[in-house]
């Protein structure tokens, strides 16, 4: 974990540095203090990386990794992607099958996308921290093996030889994206005053859509998907939608203070009156050509 964190402090530095000499060659001649403070900095972060690798296989001892708060919701919103992005890529590749370009091509992004955001979360990027202790590292980097096994098996798979394989193992990446956000919850509860179990709700649900749309395209196409699975789905998308206006224990109600909130859930309200009559008439529909067959949707 040292390694990983003090190559996030150098990558930071020098992005800073690179950000300084392109603003001084464009004609900004303030940034070249800038330039000259930042210079020995990130010159002083590698050089401490490289006595370290020098030293190999002698492993460096650190300082426990300081995060912000403003780090910790950085870091919750990253993993909250990378789980709702579990089941979106496994939802695109039913869609793709339909051999439309514009759905492969969301299908194709939607790969790319998950890959990079678990490198953000492996690495540290910007405002989203490194890992923050060894533990945490490693089930990352286990992570990171499984979902490379899973990018490879989605690049070549079709519906009728591997969907089940693929959806398998994205549920299955799900679940270990769960236990990544509740290690980091934990610590960012401990450590900070953030409203961590309202983000995570919040961000659930829009894991939870696309998870409707994928059972709801399983059904379409017969996929052995028991329809009982889907009504779960939306059953708890409506209760968190209930709690995140009203409170529960862990989540207070919208304060009269914040009209904006109100405002945002009043809409998000209206979206799923629709999007919640669009799921069930997707799962309803019987397939291409009379039955089970290509995913169709009008998402």
């Amino acid at each position: 974990q040292c390694f990983i964190q003090q190559m996030k402090v150098v990558a930071d530095l020098f992005s800073e540095q690179h950000q300084a000499a392109l603003n001084v060659a464009w004609g900004d001649a303030e940034s070249i203090n800038k330039l000259i403070e930042v210079n020995p900095q990130a010159f002083s972060a590698m050089n401490t990386a490289v006595g370290w690798y020098a030293k190999l296989p002698s492993e460096p001892t650190c300082d426990a990794l300081q995060v912000s708060p403003a780090e910790w919701k950085v870091a919750l919103v990253e993993i909250g992607q990378f789980r709702a992005l579990t089941q979106q890529v496994s939802s695109n590749y039913l869609l793709a099958q339909s051999g439309n370009i514009a759905e492969k091509t969301a299908f194709s992004k939607s790969i790319d996308d998950i890959g990079a955001s678990l490198r953000k979360l492996n690495y540290g990027s910007g405002a989203v921290p490194a890992p923050f202790t060894q533990e945490v590292l490693d089930s990352m980097f286990q992570l990171a093996e499984e979902l490379s096994s899973w990018q490879d098996l989605l690049k070549v798979a079709t519906a009728d030889a591997d969907a089940s394989n693929v959806l398998s193992k994205g549920l299955n990446m799900l679940a270990q994206a769960e236990t990544a956000y509740d290690t980091y919850m934990a610590k960012a509860l401990d450590e900070t005053s953030l409203p961590a179990h309202r983000m995570n709700m919040a961000s659930r649900q829009v894991m939870l859509a696309h998870k409707m749309l994928k059972e709801a395209l399983l059904l379409q196409l017969d996929g052995g998907l028991d329809s009982r699975a889907l009504d779960s789905t939306i059953t708890e998308f409506e209760t968190a939608l209930y709690k995140l206006k009203n409170g529960d224990s862990n989540v207070k109600a919208i304060i009269p203070e914040r009209p904006d909130l109100k405002e945002q859930m009043t809409y998000v309200d209206e979206t799923w009156i629709s999007f919640k009559e669009k799921v069930q008439t997707l799962a309803e529909a019987s397939g291409v050509d009379g039955g089970a067959g290509k995913a169709t949707s009008s998402f």
